[in-house]
């Protein structure tokens, strides 16, 4: 099990808007139990959120996309590094 804390990750942000689109999307990932799938997917040097074809990792997009309702492209793809990065720290 590990030790890693979402609240001791986000005080490396200062935006409050960072930290509910990062929370919101961790919760999101916690809900679907798709943490293995963005870790794999993430360990890819070939694959990218931004332009992803792959079903299982747009169906995640999409329920965050949903949960939060602000993102940009941009912002939904910098988030996902965000979940990359935590889902190597769990």
């Amino acid at each position: 099990m590990s030790d890693f804390s979402l609240d001791d990750y986000l005080q490396n942000y200062n935006d409050d808007y960072d930290k509910l689109m990062i929370g919101s999307a961790y919760s999101v990932i916690d809900r679907l139990e798709a943490w293995t799938i963005i870790k794999n997917y993430g360990s890819d040097s070939n694959n990218n959120f931004m332009f992803s074809n792959n079903e299982q990792i747009n169906n995640i997009m999409s329920s965050i996309n949903k949960e939060y309702e602000g993102h940009s492209g941009a912002s939904l793809a910098i988030t996902m590094r965000n979940m990359y990065q935590i889902s190597l720290l769990k």
